[in-house]
């Protein structure tokens, strides 16, 4: 209703979140975690617009605690609504650059359920999760993880949209830019899709799609250390469906 007050908890009773966030100096920034925390809580994308707000005119959070902070988001970016998950997003990507030395504690917090968020059923949020992880990948100091991460809660889900949308998603998501990485492991988790009895033809026809894009980004000089530490089976299921030239010297 216009003119409603929008509040948060704290130990003192209910105070105004637009005064919370104006305190950048001395606000219990435990009060804006519990209200992210809080399952009840159903103004979460109000919280998380402030947050985006502080980040944009101070450049930084009036948080001393951002572990503290990601683990609420956590819980943000599994949020029935999917406006509060945008909201999450929106505010995770401002704040990456920011954390420079934090970022791979803060991102591995969230890393999961960031992924996760690709199979989304909305597209918008598919979107931001993508560009979301892509910034993280120019941020982070630990890609191997990062891709660790990509293939268990991606490729490898349980979940077939997420296992569908990270596969398409993957040239979104390795670009250029990243053409000095091994990316080994996502190249393996393609080439078992391959061979594997149980992969349904929706998974396994985008992994050829994919992987020749990835070849083609990456050129032959990357790629090729990827395909050479295959095993001989899934090595032979990539071959015959690429111009790749495999040299009969390696095993």
């Amino acid at each position: 209703a216009a003119g409603e007050t929008f509040s948060v908890h704290s130990q003192t009773g209910m105070r105004d979140i637009h005064v919370v966030m104006s305190e950048s100096d001395s606000f219990d920034e435990r009060e804006v975690i519990s209200s992210l925390r809080d399952e009840s809580f159903n103004r979460s994308s109000e919280v998380l617009d402030q947050l985006r707000n502080s980040v944009r005119i101070c450049q930084s959070l009036p948080f001393r605690n951002s572990i503290g902070l990601f683990q609420a988001l956590n819980l943000a970016l599994s949020d029935t609504n999917w406006g509060v998950r945008r909201q999450c997003l929106l505010l995770i990507s401002e704040y990456i650059p920011l954390l420079r030395l934090d970022v791979d504690a803060c991102l591995g917090i969230i890393l999961p359920q960031l992924i996760h968020n690709i199979g989304d059923s909305k597209v918008v949020i598919r979107k931001d999760a993508i560009q979301t992880l892509h910034l993280y990948m120019k941020h982070t100091s630990d890609m191997p993880s990062l891709l660790s991460n990509y293939v268990q809660y991606g490729l490898d889900s349980q979940n077939s949209k997420v296992r569908k949308e990270t596969i398409v998603s993957l040239p979104m998501l390795i670009t250029s830019d990243f053409a000095s990485d091994d990316f080994t492991a996502i190249v393996i988790s393609l080439c078992k899709k391959l061979v594997a009895m149980h992969e349904v033809e929706s998974l396994q026809h985008p992994s050829v799609i994919i992987l020749k894009k990835l070849q083609s980004t990456l050129g032959d000089t990357q790629f090729k250390p990827s395909l050479m530490n295959l095993t001989p089976p899934f090595r032979d299921s990539y071959s015959p469906l690429s111009t790749f030239p495999f040299s009969a010297s390696h095993p």
